[in-house]
């Protein structure tokens, strides 16, 4: 057991380590490590069922462990690769690759329980409201694409309304606070990124925080196979 939290703590730790190397411009070390970084909570998933044992939701979250982590990879392909062709189909790929994993997040939230209480679709609803505010307020500035993002603010939001929706119904198991926390960092993650990529890419510091709220969240998804 002990091994699956050192993978986390370095997992923890690389997500810091990244961002810091990204800073400085040392990209091909920063690429390495990243893979390493998303590798590593993958493992944690296969770990962790390997010791919790198998359930049919469990490869859900393992599949959407591993879009996660291809996404990491093609995404992050600009810091090794310098085509524009190569690397525009390396980008695309990359997003398509981390919706599949927040669409399969989303599947096996909404059906790990049976019930579903009505008022947690305020999250559904809150997000793109949120954007949509802050948007006005030009504190993130998305420009023609404002649309499109305000549609994926409400799918963020599905995926949060699904995390609080099975802490309603399965806290205080520890399953609960697992989903619970993972849902509210990746929420977190995304939409820091958001701020940081529509109108505030000066501010390097502010990648400390999506990159190390959203490696927390996929640890914490990966821990749940422990249950």
């Amino acid at each position: 057991m002990a091994y699956i939290y050192v993978l986390a703590a370095i997992t923890a730790v690389l997500s810091v380590v990244v961002v810091a190397l990204e800073n400085k411009g040392i990209l091909a070390i920063k690429y390495v490590l990243k893979t390493v970084a998303s590798l590593c909570f993958v493992m944690i998933a296969l770990l962790s069922m390997a010791k919790g044992g198998y359930d049919n939701w469990k490869i859900l979250v393992i599949a959407g462990l591993v879009f996660g982590m291809l996404g990491d990879i093609f995404l992050s392909s600009n810091n090794v690769v310098a085509d524009k062709k190569t690397l525009g189909v390396l980008t695309i790929a990359g997003g398509l690759f981390f919706a599949v994993g927040h669409v399969i997040y989303v599947v096996w939230l909404l059906r790990f329980v049976e019930g579903f209480n009505y008022y947690t679709l305020f999250a559904v609803f809150g997000m793109p409201a949120l954007f949509v505010v802050l948007s006005l307020l030009k504190v993130m500035k998305a420009g023609k694409i404002t649309p499109l993002v305000t549609l994926y603010a409400a799918f963020l939001g599905t995926m949060l309304m699904g995390a609080i929706n099975v802490y309603v119904f399965l806290s205080p198991e520890k399953i609960a606070s697992l989903i619970l926390a993972g849902g509210i960092l990746f929420t977190t993650s995304d939409l820091v990124l958001a701020y940081y990529n529509f109108g505030h890419t000066e501010q390097t510091k502010v990648k400390y925080i999506y990159m190390t709220t959203y490696y927390a969240a996929q640890i914490l998804f990966a821990l749940t196979l422990l249950y």
